[in-house]
């Protein structure tokens, strides 16, 4: 590559007086007086009719002398090896010139050329140097006075000349002294002002952020492009994998034309692709003319030439190293040179961009991480939120009207447990990309989480508008999803809530179309519903009773009822089963399908559930302690109370704080949760059969009961399902179902319980099938313990059964 900018102004160390340019100019002006002097010495001896030998050799000397000091930067790189070969090479010729012209003639001319040397030294930083040759200037002088202690001499024009020309070497030499210092001084003046500007861009990028980087890097662009003397200065950032460079911001000089916003390549026949790919490499490119560009930037030399530049440097901004971008200074035809340009300075310039960059991309990051999801790419619920509130401002401005649609994938769940999360994420993924394509410049999507996405349809005139953004949604599983090189064919519900009739705020809006999204899903997968006032008045009621039921236990509203579990041969009491009741003081009894859901979704039901269970051990405690003969209480498990860590110890202090033996008390599981392929489901019956308890399967038959499954699980009793016992006499099918599961039940050992029995005929066919036990109207409804001692016992005491 073109090497970097080896200017008058490089760097030096410390209190050098001589830069590496001028160092090295100096040393050519002294190899050039020395062969002239041979030269001027070779013709004056020869004019003379002097050809002694002694002459030649000073003549050949002073060449070879020339030569070895022209070289003397080349060969040697440390500066103080360079002085002390320049000193010794001074220190040896100064005694050989003047020795070689030991006459009384010559002695009145040379005498100054010790000075003429001395001169040199001021320029240099080692006082060794000095010393010495001012120890030998004495030395010489003093054996020129011993050995020429009184003379005499004619001064002729030959004379005249050879002080003449000694008088301009040492005007040469004075004015290149003085230039020397003067370049010292305007270069220290200089990198003076440069270290005050760098002082102040540092200062000032100390505060950067993403609002005001802009700002702040045209800052330094014009400072850098008025220091150098540039036509244009610019900032190009790469953009990974390709290594796409984007010109974001520029300074120009006057009449100069913009790069910004232009785009090149690292690679391929793409404008300036050389310099680029030397950029990525690490290195400064220096192009101090175009045309001195290697045969393989031949494109790139064109394109320079069409813009009419002359000169360029590229420096590398570097950034955990990686190569983010570059820093350009163009210099264009017609216009001065690239002038007083360091490497280091470009450099810090470079860094301080490079900070300021990692500085506003980690905040973009984190501003990316805080509004964006990572997943899909597209706003989240915080920025969506946002950006819901700013429409609603303006639509209340305007009198307009604003959809919100509540988006839900159907049977994600299954998707994500069949494939795994892997194909679930990549899904989502494609999801988000088909929504954004679908949307309007105007209209927003956003992930609210999970498989359930927001999309906003601001400023809307009529509700046509709404209605084909809802059909351009639904448009989106038109065509398969291709996850993994397999196509998914998908179906997603979406509930629409309108500003203002259905909320005027951003969290009303989002709840009513999630409450027109589930009202959508039960109505059929695939389907869009709008918030209708019912839903509303339905979540109302759901929400009142929910306050409600955080009361009610503390407030004695929840009861128990009891209803017997009847022996199919004997018809005598063998259990219970305690069913819990609402008596609300003004709505009266509810129904537990109604409070039981609203329970679980609302936390409560593992406080309930203890209560139950503590509430039905004592009531069977206090029958046996008078008098009844003991039975079963059954009591039903919730999936929270089934899965919690503590079920076992909250048992243990239930049946220990009632005094109810163990084998007194049965706990009823579902079949949905018996049934799931889980160790913890095994091993957790497993746990709560060593304290003694019966075990139940309660509504069997409702779901995919597996025999491997069920033979493994630690179990005493199945309870049948009513709406297969309300079968009986009515669909055969129900029949061959009921005596299917009997008989599974007998081979695996287990007792059998029929649940909802309301006819004699259901009940004599169940009794010829071999049941074990009957619930149900036929023999009671659900009653409190005091129906139970006044009516249940009280008949099976006097005999009616």
């Amino acid at each position: 590559m073109i090497s970097a900018p080896d200017s008058h102004n490089d760097a030096q160390q410390e209190g050098m007086i001589l830069t590496a340019f001028s160092r090295s100019r100096l040393y050519k002006y002294i190899s050039f007086v020395l062969i002239v002097g041979s030269v001027l010495n070779f013709y004056g001896r020869i004019a003379n009719g002097d050809t002694r030998i002694t002459g030649m050799f000073l003549n050949f000397l002073l060449v070879m002398m020339g030569a070895v000091v022209m070289a003397i930067p080349y060969f040697l790189r440390s500066i103080t090896a360079q002085e002390n070969a320049l000193g010794l090479m001074v220190g040896f010729m100064m005694p050989v010139v003047m020795l070689l012209h030991f006459n009384a003639e010559f002695s009145n001319i040379i005498w100054p050329v010790p000075i003429f040397f001395m001169m040199l030294t001021v320029i240099f930083n080692n006082r060794n140097i000095f010393l010495g040759l001012g120890f030998l200037t004495l030395l010489l002088e003093l054996i020129f006075w011993l050995l020429l202690p009184d003379y005499g001499i004619l001064v002729d024009q030959r004379l005249y000349c050879y002080r003449l020309l000694f008088y301009m070497i040492g005007i040469g030499l004075t004015a290149i002294i003085t230039q020397i210092y003067v370049l010292r001084l305007k270069e220290n003046s200089r990198q003076d002002a440069f270290q005050k500007m760098i002082a102040k861009l540092s200062a000032d990028f100390v505060t950067t952020n993403r609002d005001n980087f802009d700002e702040k890097v045209n800052q330094l662009l014009e400072q850098s492009g008025l220091f150098t003397g540039t036509d244009r200065v610019y900032l190009g950032r790469f953009s990974p994998p390709d290594n796409i460079v984007v010109y974001s911001h520029e300074w120009l000089g006057d009449g100069i034309k913009s790069l910004k916003g232009s785009i090149e390549h690292a690679q391929g026949e793409e404008q300036l692709s050389w310099s680029v790919s030397q950029i990525l490499k690490n290195d400064i490119v220096y192009i101090p003319s175009v045309d001195r560009l290697p045969a393989e930037a031949e494109a790139e030399q064109l394109a320079l030439k069409k813009q009419k530049v002359r000169s360029r440097i590229l420096v590398p901004i570097q950034s955990n190293h990686r190569i983010i971008g570059l820093l350009g200074f163009d210099v264009l035809d017609g216009r001065k040179g690239l002038r007083g340009i360091n490497r280091d300075w470009l450099q810090l310039l470079a860094n301080i961009l490079a900070d300021a960059i990692a500085k506003v991309d980690a905040e973009n990051d984190m501003n990316y991480l805080a509004y964006y999801d990572p997943l899909t790419g597209i706003p989240n619920r915080s920025l969506f939120f946002r950006r819901l509130e700013q429409a609603i401002d303006l639509a209340r401005k305007t009198q307009k009207s604003l959809g919100v649609i509540f988006f839900d994938l159907d049977g994600f769940k299954e998707i994500n447990d069949t494939l795994g999360h892997d194909w679930g994420d990549q899904l989502l993924s494609r999801i988000g990309k088909r929504l954004t394509d679908c949307l309007g410049h105007v209209d927003l999507v956003g992930r609210f989480g999970g498989d359930e996405f927001l999309i906003m349809v601001p400023q809307i005139s009529k509700p046509s508008e709404l209605e084909r953004m809802a059909e351009q949604v639904m448009s989106i599983f038109h065509r398969p999803m291709l996850v993994a090189e397999q196509e998914l064919y998908l179906s997603g519900s979406g509930g629409i809530a309108v500003y203002p009739q259905d909320g005027e705020t951003v969290h009303t809006l989002i709840k009513n179309a999630d409450l027109a999204m589930y009202a959508a899903k039960k109505s059929g997968k695939g389907r869009i519903a709008y918030c209708s006032g019912k839903m509303k008045a339905a979540v109302l009621e759901k929400m009142t009773l929910t306050t409600s039921l955080h009361q009610a236990l503390a407030k004695g509203e929840l009861l128990l009822h009891y209803q017997p579990q009847i022996c199919a041969s004997t018809l005598e009491i063998n259990g219970f089963e305690a069913l819990l009741r609402w008596q609300h003081p003004e709505r009266g009894l509810i129904s537990p399908e109604v409070f039981i859901p609203l329970a679980e979704q609302s936390g409560l039901i593992s406080g309930i559930g203890e209560w139950v269970l503590k509430t039905a051990c004592a009531q069977n405690k206090l029958w046996q302690d008078q008098g009844y003969k003991p039975v079963r209480m059954g009591v039903n498990l919730s999936v929270e109370q089934f899965r919690s860590s503590n079920l076992e110890r909250i048992i243990k202090n239930c049946l220990a704080e009632t005094g109810l033996k163990p084998q007194y008390l049965e706990l009823e599981i579902t079949e949905g949760v018996a049934m799931r392929s889980s160790q913890y489901v095994i091993r957790q019956l497993q746990a709560l059969k060593k304290l003694g308890l019966d075990l139940s399967i309660d509504d069997f038959g409702t779901a995919f009961s597996s025999m491997n499954r069920l033979k493994n699980l630690s179990v005493d009793r199945i309870k049948i399902d009513r709406q297969f016992v309300w079968g009986i006499g009515v669909k055969p099918r129900d029949e061959v179902l009921v005596t299917v599961m009997i008989d599974l039940a007998r081979e695996l050992g287990l007792a059998v319980t029929a649940e909802g029995v309301e006819t004699a005929e259901q009940l004599a066919f169940l009794q010829a099938h071999g049941c074990d036990e009957i619930q149900g109207f036929y023999f009671s409804k659900p009653v409190s313990a005091a129906a139970i001692e006044a009516e249940i016992y009280a008949r099976q005491f006097a005999g009616i059964n």
